[in-house]
């Protein structure tokens, strides 16, 4: 994009309110102020956002800023794991008509809680009502490889916005590392140590594969560790990143194995024949060969599907 298209961080941090949460949004790289111009371009207006990007690059920074900047700052934020959407889609007592709504696993959410999401973004009308999502994977993706509601992605699609890797703001990095030591030490009542020039350019050199979230935990352990020092040096990077690995890989071998789905077998087989006929596109023939079946058969297996009777869902929602 031509450099006269973007805003510059001086002007991006001068002529606007900036909440809170968009301080690990901002910097001067060419990255940053195209995430901010997009930001500040949707915010007045949008009713749907998707926030497409790597993991830890910022979902829940940009959503917050989203409603921060909206005309719906006033009214409430509410984040919901995929655990908890299904029971808020379908519980009109603990739904609230306003404000912003903020799903962050998008593509972890269940069929009953695409529904009801659905049923939302039909019946809200006029309400002030917003919903932003993310993602770390495209809906054309989602719909083509998990069987994710090709209605829901159509209606959440309209407004995207693409969150950059934390490799692609190499520019931000020293204001990053800044702001994350000077909130670490504040919880800590601290002084903030001084970041050395060699620490700063082993930050900007490193990869930083978990984003702003792998940033602001290693700056995190620093100051923990470090935080009485008066200058913290690229060693002791080194170490905070290895001691983060080391924790995360403990705590995932030590993560319980996921409780199987007590289901019934015609409704594994159901969601399976769907979920294959979705990603084949809706092509019966190949479906009916990925499956290992005969056309017919699929034919027949799909209809008895449609006829059989399931007891309903309400997915009444307060609107």
């Amino acid at each position: 994009m031509p450099t006269s298209r973007l805003l510059s961080f001086a002007s991006h941090a001068s002529h606007c309110r900036q909440p809170a949460d968009s301080q690990w949004l901002l910097g001067p790289s060419p990255a940053a102020a195209q995430l901010w111009l997009q930001i500040r371009r949707v915010a007045p207006h949008f009713r749907t956002a998707l926030l497409l990007g790597e993991p830890g690059s910022g979902a829940e920074y940009a959503a917050r800023t989203l409603h921060q900047l909206s005309p719906a700052a006033h009214q409430p934020f509410l984040m919901l794991a995929a655990s908890d959407a299904e029971d808020r889609f379908c519980d009109r007592t603990r739904y609230a008509n306003e404000g912003v709504i903020f799903l962050p696993e998008l593509e972890r959410l269940s069929p009953t809680a695409q529904s009801g999401l659905l049923y939302l973004l039909h019946r809200r009308g006029n309400r002030s009502l917003r919903v932003v999502t993310a993602s770390s994977r495209s809906l054309r993706t989602l719909v083509a490889a998990e069987g994710f509601n090709p209605e829901l992605a159509s209606a959440l699609g309209s407004i995207h916005i693409a969150l950059p890797a934390l490799r692609a703001r190499s520019a931000d990095i020293a204001r990053l590392a800044s702001t994350a030591v000077q909130v670490s030490a504040q919880a800590r009542n601290l002084t903030d140590p001084s970041l050395s020039p060699c620490l700063l350019d082993a930050a900007r050199a490193f990869r930083w594969p978990g984003n702003l979230t792998q940033l602001r935990a290693a700056f995190d352990w620093l100051v923990e560790v470090h935080g009485n020092e008066p200058t913290l040096y690229a060693r002791d990077l080194e170490s905070a990143l290895a001691a983060i690995a080391q924790a995360t890989a403990a705590q995932a071998s030590a993560a319980p194995s996921p409780a199987p789905r007590l289901l019934p077998l015609g409704i594994i087989v159901q969601e399976h024949m769907r979920a294959v006929l979705s990603a084949c596109q809706g092509n019966k023939l190949r479906a009916a060969e990925v499956l290992g079946i005969s056309r017919s058969t699929l034919y027949r297996m799909l209809d008895q599907n449609l006829s059989a009777s399931e007891p309903s869902v309400d997915f009444a929602i307060a609107v």
